[in-house]
């Protein structure tokens, strides 16, 4: 049986002691950095499947570990929460010459996409 996997689209990872927030006004005041996640950082040359930096409609590589080792940088900016691009299972074959690498093609809602990472990986998202 599969493992259940509960993503948020909308990743609220507070920095510097922020508090769990309350109010839904609370939102107002995040500094929120959108990751398209295969387009910001290459952190598991492992998970490089189909890989071509040269074409724009292809995989580039970023991934769950990119992101994570990038988390100090993000704080560095003033970053208090990440809008995370999906990193659902999603189609392995390109659609007129298009890739998934936006996340937007999902064939599986309960799997993480191996280019992106794992479910260990995921873990340090929630």
């Amino acid at each position: 049986m599969k493992k259940t996997l509960i993503i948020m689209i909308l990743v609220a990872t507070f920095f510097s002691g922020i508090a769990e927030a309350s109010e839904n006004d609370s939102w107002k005041d995040q500094i929120l950095y959108f990751v398209l996640l295969d387009r910001f950082s290459n952190g598991n040359e492992a998970n490089d499947h189909e890989v071509d930096l040269e074409d724009p409609y292809a995989f580039h590589g970023g991934d769950i570990a990119g992101l994570t080792d990038r988390l100090e940088y993000l704080q560095n900016l003033g970053v208090t929460g990440i809008w995370l691009s999906p990193i659902f299972k999603n189609r392995d074959v390109k659609f007129y010459k298009h890739s998934s690498y936006h996340g937007y093609w999902p064939w599986d809602f309960w799997t993480v996409d191996p280019r992106f990472g794992d479910v260990a990986a995921s873990a340090c998202l929630a």
